[in-house]
C-alpha cells in the first residue's frame, strides 16, 4: 500500500494464511453474526482480523463481519473466490481447516473443564461421533412420527418450536455430538439456534431413518455377520453423506464441511477394508 495525493491506493497484496481464512469464513458464513463469531477465536486469527479491518478489506464489529468491495477484489487476486463470489478449491480449503490457535484456546480450556460427553483417548472422535448418530437414528426410535410432523410445521413457519421444550431438549441432547464445541457450551452460539438452521436437515435425516429401520433385511442369512455389518455401516455412511452435501452451499456452516470430509474419510476406510477381506 502506498499513499498517492494523501489516500490510501491498494497495490498488490500478498495475504497470510490466517487472513486467508478469515476472509474465506467470513464470505461463507450464512449470516454477518456468524461471520463475526466466526473469526472471534485464536490469537492469530483475530491478529489477522484486525490487520485486514485496517487495510480496508474487512468490516467488523462484535454482532457483524462483511467483505469490502476491496476485499473482494484481494480475493479474486488470490484466488480465493470467483467473479461470483463462490469459493474456489483453494478458498474452500482456507475456510474450512482448523485454525492451530483455536484448537491449543479449546484444549487449555479442555483441560480445566473437561467436558462429560467427551471421547475417552480409547475410543477416536470420529468412531464417538458415527456411533452415537447411528445410535441415536437407527438403533434408538427416539423420534416418533408426531415428532417428525412436528418439527416440518416449525420448517414451514406455522408453529414456533419454543412452544415444544422437551421436543427441543430431546433434539439438542441427541445432536450434541455434531455441534461445534463453542456452540455446545454457548460461547459462539446457541444449541438452539444450531438446531433451527438445520431443521430441513434434521427432518431428512429421521424420515430417511424411521422408514429404513421400517424395511426387513431379506438377504441377511445369505452373508456372514461381519459382510452384513461392514454393509449396514457402509449404507449408513453413504446415506448420511447424501443428506448433508444436499445441503445449499450459502448455507453450509464450518461443522458441515468438517462432517463431509470425515465422513467421506471414513467411508474410503470402509471401502478399502472391504475389498481386502474378500
Amino acid at each position: 500500500m502506498k499513499l498517492i495525493n494523501e489516500k490510501r491506493t491498494l497495490t498488490t497484496i500478498r495475504l497470510t494464511t490466517n487472513q486467508k481464512k478469515v476472509m474465506t469464513r467470513i464470505i461463507s458464513a450464512p449470516t454477518a453474526k456468524s461471520a463475526a463469531d466466526a473469526v472471534n477465536m485464536g490469537r492469530g486469527m483475530v491478529a489477522a482480523r484486525e490487520m485486514l479491518v485496517k487495510l480496508g478489506l474487512i468490516r467488523y464489529s462484535n454482532d457483524s463481519a462483511s467483505i469490502t468491495d476491496e476485499g473482494r477484489t484481494v480475493m479474486v487476486d488470490s484466488n480465493l473466490i470467483d467473479e461470483m463470489d463462490k469459493l474456489t478449491d483453494e478458498g474452500n480449503e482456507y475456510a474450512f481447516e482448523e485454525d492451530k490457535d483455536k484448537e491449543k484456546d479449546k484444549d487449555q480450556f479442555s483441560m480445566e473443564h473437561p467436558p462429560r460427553n467427551r471421547p475417552t483417548p480409547e475410543q477416536p472422535p470420529m468412531e464417538s461421533l458415527i456411533k452415537q448418530v447411528n445410535n441415536i437414528l437407527v438403533e434408538s426410535p427416539v423420534f416418533s412420527a408426531a415428532d417428525i410432523e412436528t418439527l416440518e410445521l416449525a420448517d414451514a413457519g406455522d408453529l414456533d418450536l419454543d412452544e415444544y421444550p422437551k421436543l427441543m431438549d430431546k433434539l439438542i441432547d441427541h445432536y450434541k455430538a455434531e455441534m461445534p464445541y463453542g456452540v455446545q457450551k454457548g460461547r459462539t452460539g446457541l444449541p438452539g439456534d444450531w438446531i433451527y438452521h438445520r431443521l430441513g436437515t434434521i427432518i431428512k435425516e429421521l424420515k430417511h431413518h424411521v422408514a429404513v429401520k421400517a424395511k426387513k433385511v431379506v438377504h441377511e442369512s445369505t452373508v456372514s455377520p461381519q459382510e452384513s455389518y461392514d454393509d449396514k455401516k457402509l449404507a449408513r455412511l453413504e446415506k448420511k453423506l447424501a443428506v448433508y452435501t444436499e445441503i445449499d452451499f450459502r448455507d453450509r456452516v464450518v461443522s458441515d464441511y468438517e462432517m463431509i470430509n470425515k465422513l467421506r474419510t471414513e467411508i474410503a476406510s470402509l471401502k478399502k477394508a472391504m475389498k481386502s477381506k474378500k
